[in-house]
């Protein structure tokens, strides 16, 4: 397997794994941003874990392209 090939199996790793923990990944966004005042309230509304799951599963999607790519490519 080529380094393409490897990219691509890390991002659905860490796809699956965000989307497994998207409820902490959630909670560490927020308590980050508390830090930050009115701002850090502003994006922690759209910091939620339906969001965070919404781009893990994106993540993943897009690796397993990658792969698939790179696999039939020969690259």
């Amino acid at each position: 397997m080529t380094s393409t090939g490897i990219v691509g199996l890390i991002a659905m790793v860490v796809g699956v794994l965000m989307f497994w923990q998207r409820e902490r990944v959630s909670q560490m966004n927020r308590g980050w941003n508390k830090r930050l005042g009115k701002p850090g309230e502003m994006s922690s509304a759209i910091g939620t874990p339906k969001y965070f799951g919404i781009g893990a599963i994106l993540m993943a999607i897009a690796g397993a392209a990658i792969v698939i790519y790179s696999t039939a490519a020969g690259t």
